[in-house]
């Protein structure tokens, strides 16, 4: 499919046939990742697999008995294959094919289905700069799409699509509405699966390869190898893996993933506001601190080797210190003016796997400043959620098994608030583990406490190794069990949110814990421990607002203000708000019979999920009315 400055063709695949490449896949039936190859020297192994991925994945014998390599077509090896052979090598002499990206593919003898890969082949020292790129559908997308493979080329730039958010209006209310009376919006966009988001290898060459924001191993890793740390417009900076999410007085959200804290301005900008971020342009996703990413705030009270964020999980504002001065002239803060504060804001940190609490303190009359970053409080055991209440500090310590209390302007320890006995603890993969029964761990008052709210008067803890959601009152000590949140193989902690009362009855529990379940939103407890069905599909073949996703694994929520924000492991924000007057109603049954067009065209892969392309190619209307539908849904004209 020819498109401008772009090209894109297709193959039908015999799914149970395969002859693979095992850069395209190798040991799992779909790999979330995409692996780049880059061939050097004067020869070159290329192996090859046979396999079938109609039901499962399971390893096969080939069929035939000859195979030849095709390098952009033209034959460059060939190999016979004895029979029984599962594994096969092709042997490329590299020196007559030029510096560049070629398309390899692999004819035989039976009928055979290849799905065609890209790989470059380099000269020199460096690589030379290409002006475009291959993009590639890889194992996930072709176990997905269950016998259509799609390679083409794409610009090789990053520019992305841009699209601010307009003002909306988020009332509040109070009763449990189903989900066809709320909206959802995508603050951040959300971008599932396979993004071919353009990075930058060692070498600086740039491509499509990427890993999937999808894997816990690099949720808890110390730099974030593999996800995007990007700040930007509405399309260009990105969330992914948010471990906490607060609205702010503005309607910004302020978030936390594993390696940085930050704001998503009401027009959908992103900005990093301490710990790690991407360095400016494209990329690199070996995540290297000296070249890769960057520190941002001032870490100079901190020793180096101590500097940088690892798995923050909670934030929380000393709310004494954001007194506005009213009497003071306005200062710039992101194309705005707004009123200074009296004394320079101060915000708590959970950083887990470095055992302490930061504060970062930001300047008094400069909005655009980075903080100071300090440590508060060290030699913790697995501090992983922080409250600050009326100048004291609350600190869930998951392996110490206890919320203390400390003083929110000294650091000194004013009480344990509740504990329990050391009943779980935490693997080296940060996996919980309880070391007894759940009756056992659930008479204790405090096990693993996790997540943390306030409501009221009442301090709420949410418990993996308890499966519950539990509170404690402040004042008289009394410990309530809440809710026992149903949990999945997938569940792995315990984050929580509890309504003020501005979206759904106040007191209401949602829970997130890497669940993929509920399309990867938080669940929702009703003050009485019903579940609250807010996003379950009604009847009906219309809607308000675009549809909503199905996400990733749920990993934080906030709710306040009129709004429920949610993160998961994937990349997107998504603020769910009641549906107003003004929200379009959209026929389902039309927006899905597009979106089903876009994705049997392979169009995600160059013009991006849901429309949101990195390569500077203008949306894909007027291939057909339906196409049409689902783009414009997502705000594309």
């Amino acid at each position: 499919m020819p498109g401008g400055n772009y090209t894109l063709k297709s193959r039908s695949i015999d799914m149970s046939r395969l002859l693979l490449f095992r850069d395209f896949q190798d040991l799992n039936p779909y790999e979330r990742f995409q692996r780049l190859r880059v061939l050097t020297g004067n020869a070159a192994v290329i192996q090859i697999k046979a396999h079938d991925l109609s039901g499962g994945g399971t390893v096969r014998t080939f069929s035939g008995t000859s195979y030849r390599l095709l390098v952009d077509g033209v034959e460059r090896a060939s190999i016979d294959v004895p029979t029984g052979t599962t594994y096969a090598e092709f042997n490329l002499d590299l020196v007559n094919i030029p510096e560049g990206w070629h398309e390899f593919d692999i004819a035989g003898t039976a009928n055979e289905s290849c799905p065609q890969w890209a790989m470059y082949v380099q000269k020199g020292a460096s690589p030379v700069v290409q002006q475009m790129m291959p993009i590639v559908l890889g194992s996930f997308g072709l176990s997905a799409s269950r016998g259509a493979h799609f390679i083409g080329t794409v610009p090789a730039r990053l520019a992305p699509v841009r699209i601010e958010l307009g003002t909306r209006e988020c009332p509040s209310f109070s009763e449990p509405l189903p989900r066809s009376a709320l909206v959802g919006t995508e603050i951040v966009p959300v971008r599932q699966d396979d993004i071919h988001r353009p990075a930058s290898n060692a070498d600086g060459l740039v491509h499509t390869f990427n890993t999937q924001s999808y894997f816990w191993s690099t949720f808890v890793a110390k730099y974030p190898s593999g996800v995007s740390l990007l700040d930007g417009p509405r399309g260009v900076g990105n969330v992914a893996m948010a471990t906490h999410l607060q609205v702010g007085r503005v309607g910004q959200i302020y978030f936390c993933d594993p390696w940085r804290f930050g704001k998503v301005w009401p027009n959908g900008t992103v900005e990093t506001l301490a710990g790690y971020r991407h360095v400016a342009g494209v990329p690199r996703h070996t995540a290297r601190p000296d070249t890769d990413v960057e520190l941002v705030g001032d870490w100079s009270s901190i020793p180096v080797d101590r500097r940088g964020f690892r798995e923050l999980w909670g934030a929380t504002w000393d709310a004494r210190s954001l007194t506005i001065n009213e009497a003071a002239a306005s200062i710039p803060n992101n194309g705005t003016l707004e009123k200074p504060h009296i004394a320079g804001p101060r915000l708590f940190l959970a950083d887990t796997q470095n055992n302490r609490v930061c504060l970062l303190t930001f300047p008094i009359d400069n909005h655009t400043a980075p903080p100071r970053v300090t440590e508060f409080l060290t030699g913790l055991s697995d501090p992983w959620d922080v409250v600050c209440e009326a100048g004291v500090l609350y600190v869930s310590e998951r392996l110490s098994h206890r919320i203390a209390a400390y003083d929110a302007t000294t650091g000194a320890l004013l009480r344990v608030v509740v504990s329990g006995s050391a009943l779980s603890t935490v693997d080296a993969n940060r996996f919980v583990r309880r070391s007894t029964s759940l009756a056992a761990v659930r008479a204790q008052p405090c096990v693993g406490p996790e997540g943390l709210a306030f409501h009221d008067g009442w301090l709420y803890f949410g418990s993996f190794a308890m499966v519950q959601v539990k509170r404690v009152h402040l004042t008289s000590g009394e410990i309530q069990v809440v809710a026992e949140p149903t949990l999945d193989g997938n569940s792995n902690y315990m984050k929580i949110a509890v309504s003020d009362g501005t979206f759904g009855p106040a007191g209401t529990v949602f829970v997130s814990s890497w669940s993929n379940a509920y399309d990867g939103r938080p669940m929702a407890y009703l003050p009485n421990g019903t579940v609250w069905g807010y996003a379950a599909v009604t009847s009906g073949g219309v809607g308000p607002g675009a549809p909503w996703k199905t996400l990733g694994y749920t990993t934080a929520v906030t709710v306040s203000k009129g709004r429920m924000v949610s993160g998961h492991s994937g990349e997107g924000l998504v603020m769910h708000s009641k549906a107003l007057g003004y929200d379009a109603i959209v026929d389902l049954d039309r927006y899905n019979a597009g979106r089903s067009d876009y994705y049997r065209r392979g169009l995600q892969l160059t013009h991006g999920y849901n429309g949101w392309g990195y390569y500077g190619l203008n949306a894909p209307l007027g291939l057909s009315a339906d196409i049409d539908y689902f783009l414009r849904a997502h705000g594309h004209i």
